[in-house]
């Protein structure tokens, strides 16, 4: 994936990406003029940057794979794909409620290392991906944003607004009209000081 900083004068180029998830084949014996098909799974893991929610794309959320080849003692760096990675249900649906308390989707961006000590949570990823959104034109915050966090797991998700407390959404009750009046409420609470 894309990821903030890897790249070392500050393109958006594919030099340095950021590996989440590998998975490899044994050796193959591959015969002048063959084909060999292999079918590989990968586990993508809950806290998945994404590249698309609501039914669209986040300005800055990139994905691909890539495949890579040794032949003998060269490797080949083969093919590198980008790919969609969309929200969970419970992902689009905080996406959702923050649309429809007039926060606008900006960008996004992968930031590698250490959690900020403001953030507090589950996470478990040695990265995360931060969503920008501007604040509502009837916040008087002008073109100041909210930096949220979506951390995924099997349960629930948990959402960092702008580096507050998390405010934790399950699964098992998922429902829009609600979790638009917590997150308002959540929100409204640590941005009012």
């Amino acid at each position: 994936m894309r990821a903030e900083g890897r790249e070392a004068d500050g393109s958006t180029a594919w030099n340095n990406p950021y590996t989440v998830v590998e998975a490899g084949l044994d050796a193959f014996v591959l015969r002048a003029g063959e084909t060999v098909t292999h079918r590989v799974t990968l586990a993508v893991p809950w806290e998945m940057p994404l590249t698309h929610a609501r039914g669209g794309k986040i300005k800055g959320g990139r994905a691909a794979v890539r495949t890579e080849l040794s032949i003998g003692n060269s490797v080949d760096k083969g093919d590198f794909d980008e790919i969609q990675v969309h929200a969970l249900p419970a992902q689009d649906t905080l996406h959702q409620a923050l649309a429809d308390l007039g926060f606008r989707l900006h960008e996004a961006e992968v930031k590698v290392g250490t959690w900020p000590a403001r953030m507090r949570g589950r996470r478990v990823a040695p990265y995360w991906q931060e969503t920008d959104f501007f604040f509502p034109e009837s916040a008087g915050r002008g073109r100041f944003e909210l930096e949220a966090v979506f951390v995924a797991r099997e349960d629930a998700v948990d959402l960092h607004p702008g580096g507050c407390p998390p405010a934790t959404f399950g699964y098992a009750d998922m429902d829009l009209a609600q979790w638009t009046a917590a997150l308002d409420a959540h929100i409204s609470a640590h941005w009012a000081r």
